[in-house]
């Protein structure tokens, strides 16, 4: 699937500002890369061992400017965008968030967080202003 929309600059660092700033992490850099179906099942299975592909994989570093890399891939998040009848911005702008939300620990192993994630993402678009 390829995709030739456009990417919600504004609203994407308006998020990840507003993450960063309720959580309190200053001058933190972090490197988001969007890429493709393919490039992203790479990653899951040399890291992870995982076949097949994600929306979101982060890789948080130990640097004590820079927080991490997080990739997106587009165009599951156009499949995603589509199943669960939301907007690609929304979509996108939530996977963003929740690989965010893993650089800063959390974790989404088990239902409770799960909930605790998609309940912070919600809220988050609610704050921006997403449409669904």
């Amino acid at each position: 699937m390829y995709t030739k929309k456009r990417l919600p600059r504004k609203k994407l660092l308006d998020a990840i500002e507003l993450v960063l700033q309720d959580f309190k992490v200053k001058a933190k850099a972090l490197e988001l890369i969007y890429v493709n179906k393919l490039y992203i099942r790479n990653l899951n299975r040399k890291f992870f061992g995982v076949p097949g592909a994600t929306d979101v994989i982060s890789f948080p570093f130990e640097e004590e400017d820079f927080l991490g890399e997080i990739y997106v891939s587009v165009d599951t998040v156009e499949k995603q965008a589509k199943i669960y009848n939301t907007t690609f911005e929304s979509e996108l702008i939530r996977v963003t968030i929740h690989g965010l939300l893993h650089l800063l620990g959390f974790k989404d192993s088990t239902e409770k967080e799960k909930e605790e994630m998609h309940r912070l993402e919600d809220s988050y678009l609610l704050r921006i202003r997403v449409e669904e």
